[in-house]
């Protein structure tokens, strides 16, 4: 196998939990497949998944996801029409997942940088997102808006975001996420660096590993 460390961490967690009886001798492919069918966990989540992270996260009580919207909920391509008009792609497995964090109780907003054109607004309704914003007045200000609205505080937030306009909230909130492609200096800044890109189903990552 390639890299192990994470393996071997989350085997360590496995039998601090009383999961598996004692930590194997060797972490070879035989150990890998012998700890997920003794555990019924995932094959991928041994190798990528920090599994005593992601539960410190489900018992946080996150009672509000809040996104980014290009980079995030798009793969951050600016694309116009013959006539200028923006056109942004989003991917459905993100609008399924944002479904089940309402299906949860958990509620969603979207906070985007950039000038309104309405594309984002239009997403938000189809999705039942009820709090978005799109615009340049700081995103921690309209965060701070919210929570007073909602009777909410920084920890019960989740936010994921993608580039530097999103750290001061990223250094807040209760859990805080970023795609793969992240910009450096929010991969440094987010608690958990997913493993898909943005607008490639990193939202939907994020809701089934980490919230419902």
């Amino acid at each position: 196998m390639a890299d192990t460390s994470l393996f071997v961490s989350n085997i360590q967690y496995l039998v601090k939990k009383g999961l598996l009886r004692n930590e194997p001798s060797s972490f070879d492919l035989d150990t890998l497949l012998e700890v997920s069918k003794t555990t019924s966990i995932p094959v991928e989540h041994l190798l990528h998944k920090n599994l005593e992270k992601r539960e410190s996260i489900r018992n946080r009580a996150i009672k509000m996801l809040i996104m980014d919207c290009d980079g995030v909920l798009t793969d951050g391509a600016m694309i116009f029409s013959k006539n200028g008009d923006e056109i942004k792609r989003f991917n459905a497995k993100d609008g399924q997942g944002i479904k089940q964090c309402r299906e949860n109780g958990i509620n969603t907003g979207i906070i985007s940088a950039g000038i309104s054109t309405g594309l984002v607004e239009k997403r938000a309704e189809m999705l039942g997102v009820k709090h978005v914003y799109v615009g340049k007045q700081p995103k921690l200000e309209i965060l701070n808006d919210w929570l007073l609205e909602l009777n909410l505080k920084f920890e019960d937030i989740a936010y994921i975001g993608d580039d530097v306009t999103d750290i001061p909230i990223l250094e807040k909130v209760g859990a805080s996420f970023c795609p793969a492609d992240a910009v450096s200096a929010v991969k440094q800044t987010a608690e958990v660096v997913l493993s898909l890109n943005g607008g490639a189903g990193c939202v939907r990552e994020l809701i089934e590993d980490y919230l419902v």
